[in-house]
């Protein structure tokens, strides 16, 4: 025969399964409906985004972080104007309705800094995407620091952005790109490429 077990190891039992199965605390996710709760990210726009003429005809930058020099292969070109403060720059493989999906994934993220949910797929981390060179237009010189990272202040910001050719993007697909400002993710214009 089995003993019963005492009342107080049922109730200390009981108490350890409610604790357990508590649900986690809702977080708030960093999309451009957020961007009111920190003003200064709410200040942040993408006013244009396109494939640039550049397009498929330099070689600007390699594969790896912070890598802003030639590797014998032609980049991808895009130009971009934005408005406000930037700490991280995205460009992404979308639908036609600008919601990323698998393919291109370019950042200025690095090592293991997180790529926003809201990018969708299966990479997660800085160090396991692409990068983004980023110059003014007409400038040889890179505005990334040295690890590959950006950080843009206040002000109108014309861009010449270029990522190294993965080969996901062909005729008919679409890009966006997107920029975080103050830990708040803001989408750009969707691009056919």
């Amino acid at each position: 025969m089995i003993p019963s077990p005492s009342p107080l190891l049922a109730l200390l039992f009981g108490g350890a399964l409610a604790a357990c199965s508590s649900k986690p605390t809702a977080t708030t996710p960093t999309t451009s409906s957020t961007a009111t709760a920190n003003p200064a990210a709410g200040t942040t726009k993408i006013t244009a985004f396109a494939v640039s003429a550049e397009n498929l005809a330099v070689d600007r930058v390699g594969l790896r972080d912070g890598y802003q020099k030639p590797d014998g292969n032609r980049d991808l070109a895009f130009t971009a104007t934005i408005q406000g403060p930037v700490d991280a720059i995205f460009i992404v493989s979308t639908n036609q309705k600008g919601d990323p999906g698998y393919g291109l994934r370019a950042d200025t993220l690095i090592a293991s800094e997180e790529i926003p949910a809201e990018l969708g797929g299966v990479i997660d981390t800085g160090k396991m995407t692409v990068g983004v060179g980023v110059t003014a237009p007409n400038s040889g010189r890179f505005m990334n620091e040295d690890n590959g990272s950006i950080h843009l202040g206040d002000g109108v910001h014309v861009l010449s952005l270029y990522v190294p050719n993965t080969a996901t993007l062909k005729a008919g697909s679409y890009v966006r790109m997107y920029v975080r400002a103050g830990g708040v993710l803001v989408p750009g214009p969707i691009t056919p490429y």
